[in-house]
């Protein structure tokens, strides 16, 4: 526990360095910590670097094991002696002591007093100080508890759990004569009903489950630490870790794509259209997918609708980002052209655009199945996988693009090639337009194509 001083106190470590001591000589006799001094000095608006004159105290550890274990009314009378004497280097001579150290000496009459015929220093004043209000706060303690320090153990401890949040633990142990162990032990083991101890941590597990779901789950035991402290809250790290872990909670970071992969497990159930749903008509499976190409400082993104059966691009659409809503238009235009019944599959990967609640509930509209291919698995969808490989290669890898209108003039000339004219070798080298008259027409060849 920090130790706490008075304003007294403070005021006169402050008068030591005003009056020119150095920080370190009076952390040495008054045994507060350099920290602490140096922060005093801030509060005070006191200059931090000084220039150090002749005049100011300076106590230094002596060298010489003869001036060291001299008493205090010892180097008294020496001083005075010295102080007295006209040949100030005879005296030191004759008394085996350094001129130097005799004039240190002497600017430390001011802090060599003499009381009730005992000597003291600054030092053993301010240590008397420290211990009348210790004294003092002991006996605010014994006005305030309803029992004697004679009082059974428990009933001590519960006196000390009531005022546990007003005085320390070391003054109410010393207090009630109670051992610090047997008390921290009780305060640990929680040998207590509604005690400080239980509601302080009520409070945290309260503020650190509020802090967990205002920032939407995403806050770990460190955020959430830093948090409260800025809050106000005293508390640990392990602490809040602690708590964390009883309240059951942890960051979503942790878990989110175990959440996110146990809701799209669905979807890998509803694969391999090859085996389980041949198409020999049109209309009956549409496969969709999307590609990229920069032109430029600009990377287009093209949206792609297929049937499975005739390799006919039935639409198509050009953006500059891969969006629900340009899917969704794309569908649209498909179903505009096409208006299938109602035993149609459309499948595609588990791209996010797909798998999004808007074009599940359009699919839902039309009464239309969907599957997904596996994750990391384009084979599931080979078919529009070979299209983006053949597209890119006869068309957007050989031309070099100076303008969005020329590229998008140039995408809609070659899959119009590719329905009207371009010869397909699982469509037994017909061209998929021409192949979808031929099925429609019921004149379909004897060889069925590749799925």
């Amino acid at each position: 526990m920090n130790q706490i001083y008075s304003p007294d106190y403070r005021k006169i470590v402050l008068n030591m360095y005003t009056s020119g001591m150095r920080v370190e000589e009076i952390a040495r006799q008054t045994t507060v910590s350099r920290s602490n001094i140096f922060k005093w000095i801030q509060e005070a608006d006191l200059p931090r670097h000084r220039k150090r004159q002749s005049c100011l105290p300076d106590i230094p550890t002596d060298n010489n094991q003869e001036t060291t274990l001299l008493t205090l009314v010892e180097k008294k009378e020496l001083v005075d002696g010295f102080l007295a004497s006209k040949n100030k280097s005879q005296y030191a001579r004759d008394h085996h002591i350094p001129r130097s150290t005799l004039y240190r000496w002497s600017k430390q009459n001011d802090i060599i007093q003499a009381y009730n015929g005992k000597t003291i220093n600054v030092k053993m004043y301010l240590e008397a100080c420290r211990t009348i209000e210790k004294k003092q706060r002991i006996i605010d303690v014994l006005q305030h508890v309803h029992c004697t320090v004679y009082a059974p153990l428990h009933i001590r401890m519960s006196e000390m759990d009531r005022l546990i949040g007003e005085y320390g633990k070391n003054v109410l142990c010393d207090a009630l004569r109670v051992d610090h162990g047997t008390y921290a032990n009780h305060l640990k083991r929680n040998k207590r009903e509604k005690s400080w101890f239980i509601i302080r941590r009520e409070e945290l597990k309260t503020a650190i489950e509020k802090t967990y779901h205002e920032y939407n789950q995403i806050l770990g035991i460190r955020k959430i630490h830093a948090i409260l402290k800025q809050q106000g809250y005293r508390v640990s790290e392990h602490m809040v870790g602690e708590l964390m872990k009883e309240l059951g909670l942890s960051s979503i970071r942790n878990s989110a794509k175990q959440i996110y992969l146990s809701t799209v497990k669905e979807y890998e159930n509803e694969i391999n259209l090859k085996n389980r749903f041949p198409c020999y008509l049109p209309n009956q499976h549409w496969r969709s997918d999307f590609t990229f190409f920069p032109v430029g400082q600009i990377k287009y993104c093209i949206c792609i609708i297929m049937d499975a059966c005739t390799r006919v691009i039935i639409s198509y659409k050009i953006g500059r980002k891969a969006t629900t809503q340009m899917l969704t238009q794309c569908f649209k235009k498909a179903i505009e052209l096409r208006k299938p019944d109602q035993n149609l599959i459309f499948h595609s990967d588990q791209g996010a655009q797909y798998t999004s609640f808007a074009f599940k509930n359009l699919l839902r509209e039309y009464d239309i199945r969907q599957s997904f291919s596996r994750r990391g698995t384009p084979t599931d969808n080979a078919m529009i996988e070979s299209f983006n490989h053949s597209f890119k290669s006869e068309e957007l890898y050989r031309h070099v693009y100076l303008s969005d209108k020329k590229f998008r003039e140039c995408v809609a000339s070659y899959i119009e090639t590719y329905n009207m004219k371009r010869p397909h070798e699982s469509l037994n080298y017909d061209t998929p337009m021409h192949y979808e008259q031929q099925l429609l027409k019921q004149d379909c060849p004897n060889t069925h194509p590749k799925v």
